[in-house]
């Protein structure tokens, strides 16, 4: 976390609290400031990928995920090119 920080107040569900909960602790963390460090790397996460999808949208008129699904046909395409 930066040294500047802003202090939110969440609520979210008993399934969610249990499962962030459950999986921090199988990672080894647990300790304070464990779910926040959580919570600031999955909304950057999300705002990054929600920025390479506009990207996207904006470079190509085409869907994120279609764009993915042609993008991985061509990968695939390609790979047969080489193994002949």
């Amino acid at each position: 976390m930066s040294a500047s920080s802003t202090r939110w107040t969440l609520v979210v569900s008993s399934q969610t609290d249990r499962a962030v909960r459950a999986f921090l602790a199988a990672a080894g963390a647990g300790a304070m400031g464990d779910i926040s460090l959580f919570v600031e790397d999955a909304v950057k996460a999300f705002l990054a990928d929600a920025a390479r999808k506009a990207a996207i949208k904006r470079r190509t008129g085409m869907d994120a995920d279609h764009f993915d699904r042609a993008l991985s046909q061509v990968r695939q395409w390609a790979k047969l090119r080489r193994g002949r």
